[in-house]
């Protein structure tokens, strides 16, 4: 089975805006510590997304933290909004694909490998199927929680962002 151009563009506007969602959260994180871009790099870009969330999460607590604060409620919602667009970003760049359910759909097959020996187990317990459509849509999705957390950092904690949207169409 090979996967269409299209399934391949899919996959690829969802790492791409990605990418921006990334670039998104080290300059929140830059701009919240005060550090230069250069120690932001250092310090941000080679950390894993998990800790990124983290470090970000302590620091908007720190600042505001009252749970029932409006803003820290409507950054807990950009953060599972992030999370959800986080699972499907690594399923579409991490998964091994076979063929879906409907003949224009693909399915992921995802793999852990754990213990000392590298067991590789492969596990069926929800099967997905996406058609190049749904990748398209799933990019728009992260494209517009990039643009929600530029707005929310810029609004909120006075951070300044150099990605401007080019249109509206990925």
């Amino acid at each position: 089975m090979s996967l269409t151009r299209e399934h391949y563009q899919g996959i690829g506007e969802v790492i791409v805006v990605w990418a921006r969602v990334e670039a998104h959260i080290v300059k929140a994180l830059r701009a919240l510590t005060r550090m230069s871009i250069k120690e932001a790099l250092v310090v941000y870009w080679q950390m894993g997304h998990r800790e990124r969330v983290t470090v970000l999460r302590g620091l908007v607590y720190a600042k505001h933290p009252d749970k029932n604060d409006k803003l820290r409620k409507d950054f807990d919602v950009l953060v599972a909004r992030l999370e959800a667009a986080y699972s499907f970003r690594n399923t579409a760049a991490h998964s091994i694909w076979f063929p879906g359910l409907k003949p224009d759909e693909i399915s992921p097959f995802d793999f852990d490998a754990k213990g000392s020996n590298l067991k590789l187990t492969g596990r069926e317990s929800k099967r997905i199927s996406l058609s190049s459509e749904r990748f398209h849509k799933e990019a728009q999705v992260i494209d517009r929680l990039a643009e929600d957390l530029k707005h929310f950092f810029s609004s909120h904690f006075g951070v300044r962002f150099i990605h401007t949207k080019q249109d509206g169409n990925l």
